[in-house]
């Protein structure tokens, strides 16, 4: 499976991810670090458990659908967990922007295309997208982080 992300513009972190037959449309709140995701037609709302907290809950119309917890502060690592199973979305060494998640059907590896750019290409076996939307979701917002951050 191989999906690209790409942001709506220069300005913005929206994106979108397409590929293998689906299409997702991830957005961020101006403020905070919340958004949603709508996959398929299908529109997930997430939420950051309060402002100091490093969970994040994936919610659609029928309830909770996955959940984030991020292990450390000083960590890019997050165990995502649903109905399917765990899974972990971890950068593979402390200076590069690309991650992987790991779980129990397969992993994907979510990659930057160049240094100079927000688009990215997911590659790697995985059968459940909402579980990839929802990751690449927290990559960008890991990304987003560290752009403010740096400003």
């Amino acid at each position: 499976m191989i999906l690209h992300c790409k942001p709506n513009n220069i300005f913005t972190w929206n994106s979108v991810l397409s590929g293998a037959g689906h299409r997702a449309e991830l957005t961020f709140n101006w403020y905070g670090e919340s958004g949603s995701i709508a996959l398929n037609g299908q529109v997930y709302d997430i939420q950051k458990c309060g402002m100091f907290s490093g969970s994040w809950i994936m919610t659609n119309h029928s309830g909770t659908s996955l959940t984030a917890e991020k292990l450390s502060a000083f960590s890019r690592t997050f165990t995502i967990q649903s109905p399917l199973g765990n899974y972990q979305l971890k950068a593979p060494s402390a200076f590069s922007r690309t991650m992987t998640l790991d779980g129990p059907n397969g992993s994907v590896r979510i990659e930057p295309d160049h240094i100079f750019t927000r688009r990215s290409t997911i590659s790697g076996q995985l059968d459940d997208i909402e579980v990839t939307c929802f990751a690449t979701w927290l990559c960008l917002l890991i990304r987003r982080r560290n752009a403010k951050n740096s400003n």
